[in-house]
């Protein structure tokens, strides 16, 4: 989720080529009304952190609350002090620096995987 289209194309090409579906939003409201009508079709969320009358560390948590099987990625172009990120979801839960490469993005799929999670669960 990014509120610029852009970025959120270009995204979509990176995980596409990393063998992913994606769907991308603009919208908090409409990204959570996505994810409630497909709950476990989810994997993995990239959200900005930077989303205009939304906190992004709130629709993190409600992500991260709603299914035990999604990691997210918060992604920024910012430095983040580390009370603005949700906690308690270890391995679910990582950052993005923006601008990023592919290898990063595909960095941060794996730091989410529900495979790292079972590998090293703290």
């Amino acid at each position: 989720m990014d509120d610029d289209e852009d970025l959120a194309k270009v995204l979509s090409l990176f995980l596409e080529h990393l063998g992913h579906e994606s769907v991308t939003s603009d919208q908090v409201d409409e990204a959570m009304q996505i994810v409630e009508n497909d709950l476990h079709g989810f994997s993995f969320a990239f959200v900005d952190h930077q989303m205009s009358m939304h906190s992004s560390a709130d629709f993190a948590e409600w992500l991260l609350r709603s299914s035990d099987g999604i990691g997210v990625i918060i992604m920024s172009g910012f430095p983040l002090e580390p009370d603005e990120l949700p906690v308690g979801f270890g391995h679910r839960l990582t950052f993005l620096q923006k601008p990023f490469r592919p290898a990063d993005v595909a960095m941060a799929l794996q730091q989410v995987s529900p495979v790292s999670w079972k590998a090293n669960p703290f």
